[in-house]
């Protein structure tokens, strides 16, 4: 694994654009949770919820990266995570929606919608084809990334598929991501223990951390260099987050591998 240097040398010659842009054009609903978040017709024609720089409470930008890092990250397991985009909103569709008067205009961070669906917090649908293999899988993702809040999307509709949403609070409950904080991390990666309930087999669970070997370093790299420089994330803050997850992501392969 590169040191400090040698993070900040790959970071720093990694495109930023690597997640495609589109424009919020059209405001389709207000969710009204803690986030702010507000749903939106954009320029590819797709739906997406949509969380920007400021919440209702204030500045936004520390959950944005979480969402953005992790969503990408998930999906490279192949977690089942629905779809990412830097969507810019446009200061006029702001403005002639007084709902989400909250929200900042600029770069914001776009969530593929899913709905029809059904929030959750609980394990459920195990039975549904499939939903044990997603399960598992949201297992090695919660586990690696330190999930501090538990939310599960489930499709209203047969069969109902789990999805996993909003990882805004992952690491230290969405907060400062210092480098000494995270390298000061004691407990070592393992599959969530939230999913007990399922009782995965050693087999399962190393059949669903198979995508962490896919996770190059230079991945990494890349995955910490893409969030927008208006999100506040500077290169120190992306460096020390990379070497968190590179370190995270040899110790999970090393437990569920000795399993």
């Amino acid at each position: 694994m590169p040191d400090a240097d040698g993070w900040r040398e790959m970071i720093g010659q990694t495109a930023k654009s690597l997640v495609a842009t589109v424009t919020a054009q059209t405001f389709s609903r207000y969710l009204g949770t803690a986030s702010g978040p507000a749903e939106f017709i954009c320029s590819d024609g797709n739906v997406y919820i949509v969380k920007s720089k400021r919440n209702i409470s204030g500045p936004n930008e520390s959950v944005l990266v979480n969402e953005h890092v992790m969503a990408w990250l998930g999906r490279e397991i192949s977690a089942p995570i629905p779809e990412i985009r830097i969507v810019d909103i446009p200061q006029d569709v702001i403005s002639n929606q007084p709902q989400i008067s909250h929200m900042a205009p600029g770069l914001s961070h776009g969530s593929l919608s899913v709905a029809p669906c059904t929030d959750s917090r609980v394990v459920d649908h195990l039975d549904v084809p499939g939903n044990r293999e997603r399960f598992a899988l949201l297992a090695i993702f919660y586990g690696w990334l330190e999930a501090g809040d538990h939310q599960f999307l489930y499709a209203d509709t047969d069969p109902k598929l789990v999805y996993s949403a909003d990882h805004g609070h992952f690491i230290f409950g969405g907060g400062a991501r210092t480098a000494s904080r995270l390298s000061n991390v004691a407990a070592r990666a393992a599959p969530d223990v939230f999913f007990s309930s399922c009782s995965f087999t050693a087999e399962e669970l190393r059949a669903a951390g198979t995508g962490l070997h896919h996770v190059s370093d230079s991945m990494i790299a890349q995955v910490v260099a893409s969030p927008p420089a208006e999100w506040n994330f500077g290169l120190d803050d992306r460096v020390a987050f990379a070497i968190y997850l590179a370190r995270r992501r040899d110790e999970l392969l090393d437990d569920i591998v000795r399993a």
